[in-house]
């Protein structure tokens, strides 16, 4: 049987998994979005220097929009205090080998 108090952790628990999942999706949506406008600015310096190798004009373009920063909720901010929230851990009964005594042969 499950008690109230238990359920209340496992409760407070599932939300701070959704809160830490919210926080990982928001930092890698950021790093893709800087990986991308860095693989952009690397092939304009590609086609820029391929232009110059064979002889044509250089057109000089615009500097790309920045990449807009996502913005992480204040709600993911916050601190999960894992001090109130812990599980006891299960019995772990320790496994150990039988010890087998050894017999040697007598030497003639």
């Amino acid at each position: 049987m499950t008690t109230s108090y238990i359920k209340e952790k496992l409760a407070e628990l599932r939300k701070n998994k959704k809160l830490e999942r919210a926080k990982e999706i928001a930092e890698r949506e950021k790093t893709e979005a800087a990986k991308k406008a860095k693989e952009i600015a690397s092939i304009e310096r590609i086609s820029k220097k391929m232009a110059r190798i064979s002889g044509k004009k250089v057109v000089e373009k615009t500097q790309p929009k920045p990449v807009k920063e996502v913005k992480i909720e204040s709600k993911i901010e916050e601190q999960i205090d894992t001090k109130k929230v812990v599980l006891k851990p299960a019995n772990i009964s320790k496994k150990t080998t039988k010890k087998t005594k050894i017999t040697r042969k007598k030497k003639k």
